[in-house]
């Protein structure tokens, strides 16, 4: 006598098992986006903040300070600050702010919380 095998071809379960191998992947990816423009963000303010200080550390005989207008543009980020003194008229002047990447996207705490970001940007100027 012989026996047929009983071929298994029910496959409800085939898209279950492929999407939870797939989606925490593609969640991975679109978190890494977000927290890619997060960072981003940070940095354009960054850099905006420390062309408002370069202008007006340019103009500091004329009384601008390049600190405090910095941090009136700064966008919400703690910056520091390593800028020029001023001297005579034609002198380059180097302004640059230095900044912690401050926010993380760590999602219920399943994601690894990353290496703290350094944003750096300088801008040089020459003294009116």
């Amino acid at each position: 006598m012989v026996r047929k095998r009983r071929r298994i071809r029910d496959e409800n379960g085939q898209v279950m098992v492929e999407a939870a191998i797939v989606l925490p992947l593609i969640l991975l990816v679109l978190l890494a986006i977000a927290q890619f423009g997060v960072v981003l963000s940070h940095y354009i303010n960054l850099t905006d903040a420390v062309r408002v200080a370069a202008r007006a550390q340019a103009t500091c005989r004329f009384g601008g300070n390049g600190q405090t207008a910095g941090n009136n543009a700064n966008g919400g980020l703690a910056i520091d600050w390593q800028i020029d003194s001023c001297s005579t008229t034609g002198t380059l002047l180097t302004v640059t702010g230095q900044a912690h990447n401050p926010e993380n996207l760590n999602v219920f705490g399943l994601l690894p919380n990353f290496a703290t970001i350094t944003l750096r940007s300088s801008v040089k100027v020459v003294e009116e």
